[in-house]
């Protein structure tokens, strides 16, 4: 089973919620929920993160991208949860 789930996150965290991701052009809830949970914490974790190539981004800034991308790139129940459960995370 967990050799399943890490497959399913390895192929499908790039995907977007609208279907413009990539390796398929998933959409909605054929994304598998390992990857359309995995993208939000891909994301919040690359913009939250220093690289060599860009600065640090603030919470608050990540959380206007999560927004403004939810039904996009993510899935809007997730953003949702996220949010909801946010200073149980910090």
């Amino acid at each position: 089973m967990i050799l399943k789930a890490t497959a399913s996150v390895a192929l499908s965290h790039h995907e977007n919620f609208d279907g413009s991701g990539y390796s398929k052009a998933l959409k909605g809830q054929d994304i598998p929920i390992y990857g359309r949970t995995l993208a939000i914490c891909d994301v919040f974790d690359a913009l939250g993160s220093e690289r060599c190539y860009k600065k640090t981004w603030s919470d608050e800034d990540i959380w206007k991208l999560l927004r403004a991308e939810s039904g996009k790139h993510f899935d809007p129940a997730l953003v949702d949860i996220f949010f909801e459960n946010r200073m149980n995370l910090f």
